[in-house]
């Protein structure tokens, strides 16, 4: 009797000291048994799972590039583009993207070519209560004489990154400086990355194409947008909220419902999306023959990426082969390294 209680204490010590025996793990519909083995690779597993980014592989394996769906401002690439999907860029040949939006043309210098006639006057337009109204959401930085002609779409567009600015620093818990517009950007932290590694950068567009493509949306058009924006101020900032949110949690098609709310109602949103249709058309000759070279690093305007009439799509309806890359919007760490390597790091 005394042997087998000696033998008992023994077996139990050997199991408490990480032997070989097995432990037990039971929940409400399952019992199985768990190595310490399986626990360590379980934890292997835990730590190298990464949170969902909107960044795709495209192209053959061996020579993939990378295309990126970027907020243009509101988010940077500390965040969008976390540790190890980084890696995309020093894996790529080229960057690909648009201008810096952080360098954007002061409205005071908007260029000539994309400015009204000097007989057309913004304020007669807008009549004087929505030109005071847009004297007080600029603020004094701006000259009258130079305001005047500036195309109401610009206005818009300038606005939307006020509001941005104004959601950015809610979700911050700070005050938004009055009339100041976001300059956290991706596209922007992309730029600055390759300027500082010295990576090759293809442009798509300049400050000043786009400025002459807002600048071509119909007047009457832009006027009502712009008063729109003007008056409706809560719920512009409510659509841009909306965006940011769908864009942080890297759900690809919540971010294109969103992005189709962000375009407005009725006539302006017919414009809104026109222009963007030409935007894509315009890059889609210099992206196809970057993409062709293979280890290009494309990031674009998240809005111009997703959804069934985005860039993204565009490359897929070709037969190339797109591979959305990082785990599924939502999930938890996996647990099974064999079974969860798809939803796992960039390859």
């Amino acid at each position: 009797m005394r042997h087998a209680c000696v033998i008992g204490i023994v077996v139990a010590l050997c199991a408490a000291c990480g032997g070989s025996a097995p432990r037990r793990v039971e929940s409400a519909d399952v019992s199985r048994q768990e190595t310490l083995e399986e626990s360590r690779l379980a934890e292997r597993q835990r730590e190298a799972w990464t949170p969902p980014v909107l960044l795709w592989e495209v192209g053959d394996e061996a020579e993939a590039s990378y295309v990126h769906a970027a907020l243009p401002f509101g988010t940077t690439m500390r965040h969008a583009l976390p540790e190890p999907h980084d890696g995309a860029l020093d894996l790529s040949r080229a960057i690909v993207t648009t201008f810096d939006p952080r360098e954007a043309v002061a409205l005071d210098h908007v260029p000539e070519s994309a400015l009204m006639g000097r007989r057309d006057r913004l304020d007669r337009m807008l009549g004087a209560e929505a030109w005071a109204a847009l004297r007080a959401q600029l603020g004094p930085a701006i000259p009258d004489e130079s305001l005047r002609r500036i195309p109401p779409m610009i206005l818009v567009e300038h606005l939307v990154r006020v509001r941005m600015a104004e959601v950015e620093a809610e979700a911050d818990g700070r005050n938004p400086v009055p009339h100041a517009i976001s300059t956290s950007s991706v596209i922007g932290d992309v730029l600055a990355w390759a300027r500082m590694q010295g990576a090759p950068i293809v442009s798509l567009d300049t400050h000043e194409q786009a400025a002459e493509r807002l600048a071509a949306i119909p007047r009457d058009v832009s006027l009502e947008g712009l008063h729109d924006a003007l008056t409706n101020v809560d719920a512009w900032r409510a659509r841009w909220s909306a965006l940011r949110s769908a864009y942080t949690s890297a759900d690809d098609r919540a971010l294109a419902s969103a992005c189709e709310a962000s375009l407005g109602e009725g006539a302006l949103a017919e414009a809104r999306r026109a222009e963007r249709a030409a935007r894509i058309e315009a890059w889609a000759t210099t992206i196809a023959a970057q993409l062709g070279q293979g280890r290009a690093f494309v990031a674009l305007p998240a809005c111009d990426v997703v959804g069934d009439d985005g860039a993204l799509a565009r490359i897929a309806s070709t037969g190339t082969r797109v591979r959305r890359l990082g785990a599924a919007p939502g999930s938890a760490p996996p647990r099974d390294l064999g079974r969860s390597r798809e939803a796992g790091v960039l390859p």
